[in-house]
């Protein structure tokens, strides 16, 4: 559909021309704005391949026909989906889908010149004549009689022919193509109709605009031009201020790499000169730099990516705004103006992130260890640590698994933004979206309390059967670990591949007695046993839940103790956490369900107050992120996906979806 419609104002008509440089001149012969040629892309953001059938979004980004297609198919609402790159809510068109969205010319004729030789011959005259263009649509090689004589055909005259030639001349590169009424089919657009405010032909301008002010259309167009030009630079000052927030992340990536070994360095060099009583007082000193610096190089990643993925989509979408302004066409352009104009206005104005909070360490050794006791000989480590980062918390999803009023035992994310939830000692595995349809649900050989998932498949705990196993064919669970006379609970996976269980004697922490030695192992991924963690009973009491921390802590949820406990990978006791107290001073605390982030934070399902914790790596208590005033109620279990999404299973089968938003 041509620009002439009305009811199409929002469409685009793809600009093409040779790859940018430095310096580029439009094809009015203005400046324009400078792009790096490493800015522009042949590959798709979703499959990561070149373009197949290249398709532009409203926000200027593109992608393959068939990747869109399977994109919007699992996402779109409403005949809306959200750009996979920024999040801009597009419109599907109405009858074709999305294959009616307008195509990328531009890198059609990127690849169309990829694949054709230097001087290739004319393939329709065969008389020896260079080819200088190329036809898109008919894939054939034209001289420049055979190109004039393609666009005058009727069966040709809307096809889009890319140069062949490589010249400096102002335009050079620019797709020839030519836009008809819609009213008189044979006659060319070339004028513009200021009453109006639409591309019009000479037809139209002598009779149904014969009283209205008209112009050359490529007046109009050059004067549009200027306008989006202008504008185009404003939003390309956004995109250094991305780069700069790049280069601080890379900068302090160093800093933290330099100064970790120069606190560690210092460290040890000062223990050299005291007592041999005091090496565990230097080892627990070196274990808490690295922790701390773990936590912080977790985050310092997560941000990374936040900012890199950010600027590759602005990158983009700036480099195909630059097209759309420098050589769309004249009814276009005109057409076009003001969704153009609003586009590069939201462009300009993108807020960009928060500069970055920094960790601030410093070892201050001991100035006497004459007379210094024996826990100050070495000397001591001075944190300093930025208030955390904004979180902003959105819900993005509430949904029902069945009818039952069965508590969610657990929630398994999966990557693609699915995950894997149990439902109150069933047989039943369910899949589904984060924004709540189900895709499947399988019915497993034993009853489910907890699903975790390591990097080759599901891993199951089974309390009926004491046992815990791997989804075989027909989803039957093959043995990975039996426990006789223990009920395995729940599970986590290490980065390195090993299994953390939680045992108990009893099915219910209701029936736990003092003499009961229930603990958690860790196994590895062939089953074998490396460790356990309070064997002698005086750890824990009821262990249910158990999470892994980027630094390696084991956090677990203590039902009975009605604590969070928290061990390092050594089994060295770090800290407990027993929730807030009220008004009155007294702690209301039943933890459930554990989580924990890519930053180090902790979260924690507390069924007495209806609440979210968020914890610290060192398990100081940060604030509540979700509670009952948000309806939250009974929360069982809790899980955090690699996109930051907050997954929440509460009692009566709901379970809550909410989006972490970090700046």
């Amino acid at each position: 559909m041509h620009a002439t419609d009305p009811r199409h104002k929002t469409l685009v008509k793809i600009p093409v021309g040779t790859n940018m440089t430095s310096q580029m001149i439009s094809p009015r012969g203005h400046a324009r704005p400078n792009l790096r040629e490493n800015e522009e892309t042949m590959e798709c953001s979703l499959c990561l391949k070149n373009f197949t059938t290249p398709k532009l979004l409203p926000c200027f980004h593109t992608f393959c026909l068939r990747c869109l297609q399977e994109y919007v198919e699992r996402n779109a609402h409403n005949q809306k989906f959200a750009c996979p790159l920024c999040a801009f809510e597009c419109v599907i068109p109405p009858g074709g889908g999305v294959d009616e969205l307008q195509t990328n010319f531009y890198i059609k004729a990127a690849q169309t010149k990829l694949k054709i030789a230097a001087n290739s011959p004319c393939e329709i005259c065969n008389d020896g004549s260079r080819a200088e263009r190329c036809c898109i649509e008919c894939e054939q090689n034209l001289c420049a009689n055979c190109s004039r004589s393609h666009l005058k055909m009727k069966s040709s005259r809307d096809h889009h022919l890319v140069s062949l030639t490589e010249k400096k001349n102002a335009g050079e590169g620019q797709v020839t193509s030519k836009t008809f009424c819609e009213k008189h089919k044979g006659d060319e657009l070339g004028f513009y109709c200021r009453k109006c405010a639409i591309p019009i032909c000479l037809r139209c301008k002598v009779t149904v605009h014969e009283q209205h002010t008209t112009e050359d259309l490529s007046d109009v167009a050059s004067e549009i031009r200027v306008l989006l030009t202008d504008m185009l630079k404003c939003a390309q000052g956004v995109l250094p201020k991305f780069h700069g927030h790049l280069n601080d992340i890379t900068y302090y990536n160093d800093h933290l790499e330099k100064e970790r070994e120069k606190l560690k360095e210092e460290i040890v060099e000062q223990t050299k000169r005291l007592h041999a009583t005091v090496d565990e007082l230097s080892r627990k000193m070196v274990a808490d730099v690295e922790d701390e610096y773990c936590v912080e190089m977790a985050r310092l990643s997560t941000r990374r990516n936040m900012i890199s993925d950010r600027t590759t989509s602005f990158s983009t979408q700036l480099h195909s705004a630059n097209q759309v302004v420098c050589y769309g066409s004249d009814a276009d352009i005109a057409w076009n103006r003001d969704s153009l104009a609003e586009q590069l206005q939201k462009m300009a104005s993108l807020i960009t992130p928060a500069d970055m909070i920094h960790l601030k360490m410093d070892f201050i050794p001991s100035s006497d260890v004459t007379s210094a006791g024996v826990g100050d000989l070495i000397g001591a480590l001075k944190k300093i640590r930025d208030p955390t980062e904004n979180l902003k918390i959105e819900e993005f999803s509430s949904f029902s698994v069945d009818n039952s009023f069965k508590a969610i035992n657990s929630v398994c994310p999966v990557d693609d933004g699915t995950a894997w939830i149990a439902l109150g000692w069933t047989a039943d595995a369910h899949l589904f979206y984060r924004h709540g349809v189900k895709i499947k649900t399988h019915v497993v050989s034993k009853t489910i309390d907890f699903i975790a998932r390591d990097s080759e498949s599901l891993i199951m705990s089974s309390n009926e059967q004491k046992s815990v196993g791997k989804p075989g064919p027909g989803f039957n669970l093959d043995d990975f670990a039996t426990f006789p006379g223990y009920n395995p609970r729940g599970i986590a996976v290490t980065p390195d591949g090993d299994v953390l269980i939680c045992l108990a004697q009893s099915a219910a922490f209701q029936d736990y007695r003092p003499n009961h030695k229930n603990k958690v192992v860790r196994l590895n991924s062939a089953g074998k046993m490396i460790n356990e963690y309070g064997a002698d009973g005086k750890l824990y009491m009821y262990p249910l839940r158990v999470a892994v921390n980027v630094n390696g802590d084991i956090c677990v949820t203590d039902c009975r103790k009605l604590s969070v406990i928290i061990v390092k990978r050594s089994g060295e006791f770090k800290t407990e956490y027993s929730g807030q107290n009220d008004k009155d001073g007294k702690a209301n605390f039943e933890p459930r369900g554990i989580a924990c982030d890519a930053r180090g934070h902790i979260f924690v399902a507390d069924g007495a107050t209806h609440a979210i914790h968020m914890l610290d790596h060192t398990g100081k208590f940060m604030r509540h992120v979700v509670t009952e005033d948000q309806g939250l109620f009974g929360p069982y279990s809790v899980a955090v996906d690699r996109e930051d999404y907050l997954w929440i299973g509460c009692r009566d089968a709901d379970t809550k979806v909410f989006k972490l938003n970090w700046t």
